[in-house]
């Protein structure tokens, strides 16, 4: 999986967001250096196979509540996904 630019972030969020079922079914969301940690509001309403075709995702984790997007190191610059939150 080839890193994104920093110029390609803010499209990889708003793909991201709508694989979440948009911005009103996150109830959490965090991050660590390499995954972004989202607790949904409904698990049904993420697209896993749609956030697994992304570029930039390289894949994902997910338990009942919480789901994990790894995205690799590029998270080191965690401003870049504050839009994310709800």
């Amino acid at each position: 999986m080839a890193k994104i630019t920093k110029a390609e972030m803010p499209a990889l969020a708003e793909q991201i967001v709508k694989c979440l079922g948009g911005k009103e079914n996150v109830a959490r969301i965090n991050h660590c250096a390499t995954r972004l940690r989202v607790n949904p509001v409904d698990m049904e309403k993420v697209d896993k196979d749609g956030l697994k075709r992304l570029h930039g995702v390289i894949g994902i984790d997910s338990s009942k509540a919480e789901l994990q997007i790894i995205v690799g190191a590029i998270i080191e610059d965690p401003v870049s996904y504050t839009h994310l939150r709800a």
